[in-house]
């Protein structure tokens, strides 16, 4: 079958191709990052192939517009301008460059290219992701389409420890032929496939399936979440957001501007510990975010308990802020 090369990109995928020429116009060390951008895209065999550097055309036709449209602004700019301009090149190239490097790959070798072209892009499982969106993992209902899966701690319910990773047949072969190569397959843990913890692990898969804990989720999740959405309201929260039963609540100092709160102030700690008083188990992470991961049997009933105790716990932490004056601007 003839192959055909592919002209096509995604909108945002050529505007980071766009930018890339801009950045290399702006400054000559912006070059430096235009073969490892294109690197990104030629990637594959056969027909993957051709479709990556089909890709890698058609960001180059990006990258030069960004490269001329620049010159035409410099044409545009007084010379004062453009010198006031000019010195700042060195930290804008640097910060576009960095951005360019960390995202550009993702887009170009990761989405909507076919199956052979994409790169392996892995789902990380180990933690919530794992039924309590709704699905057996997280990413179908963040649109994701994962090559190979980790699984850690919701295989066991986390009562004993036990990890995975799920992989499709084309890698399990890659993995045999090349351990043909050299008579073993020359990688393990010291407790790989220990009996007791596949036999919890197989337990539990059973009881997922049993009580149908997926669907659970998927049916109390929305609950969940308008109980979750109402703390938005409230004076000391930014914002919440969530998805399944996952939800977060930032913390901030002013809800109109969304300051945050000096993260030495130990605003979100506090706002855990005052939990904990009410009887309620919930964890701060950066930026005074608390999180909320509840069991995925629970109950409507229990949902509200959760939320009026973390009510009261946030209630208490903004009467502690007043107090210590961490609301002031």
């Amino acid at each position: 079958m003839q192959e055909q090369v592919a002209f096509v990109m995604e909108p945002d995928a050529l505007g980071l191709a766009f930018a890339a020429g801009l950045v290399a116009a702006l400054n000559p060390c912006g070059f430096a990052m235009l073969p490892a951008y294109l690197a990104l895209v030629v990637r594959g065999e056969g027909s993957s192939r051709t479709f990556a550097v089909g890709r890698a055309l058609t960001a180059t036709a990006a990258m030069a517009l960004g490269f001329i449209a620049v010159f035409g602004l410099f044409g545009l700019l007084t010379t004062s301008a453009a010198n006031a301009l000019q010195g700042h090149l060195p930290y804008v190239t640097l910060a576009v460059g960095i951005a360019l490097a960390a995202v550009g790959g993702w887009l170009l070798a990761g989405r909507e290219m076919p199956s052979p072209a994409r790169d392996s892009l892995g789902d990380n499982s180990r933690w919530a992701p794992t039924a309590r969106l709704g699905s057996m993992f997280g990413s179908p209902v963040v649109g994701m389409q994962p090559q190979s899966i980790s699984v850690a701690k919701a295989l066991s319910s986390a009562y004993v420890p036990i990890g995975a990773v799920l992989i499709p047949e084309v890698m399990h072969e890659a993995l045999l032929d090349q351990s043909r190569k050299i008579g073993t397959f020359a990688h393990g843990f010291t407790y790989s496939g220990h009996p007791v913890g596949a036999a919890v692990a197989l337990k539990t898969l059973e009881i997922y399936q049993r009580d149908n804990i997926v669907g659970h989720v998927r049916e109390i999740s929305p609950f969940f979440q308008r109980r979750l959405a109402a703390l938005g309201d409230h004076p000391l929260v930014g914002e919440a957001r969530g998805l399944g039963l996952v939800g977060a609540v930032e913390l901030v100092a002013d809800r109109a501007s969304k300051r945050a709160f000096d993260p030495k102030a130990g605003v979100g700690p506090r706002a855990v510990r005052f939990a904990e008083e009410e009887g309620l188990i919930v964890r701060f992470i950066a930026g005074d975010v608390v999180s909320i991961c509840p069991p995925l049997i629970i109950t409507p009933a229990e949902i509200d308990e959760l939320f009026d105790r973390l009510g009261r716990a946030l209630d208490r932490t903004l009467d502690w802020a007043r107090r210590e004056r961490l609301m002031d601007a």
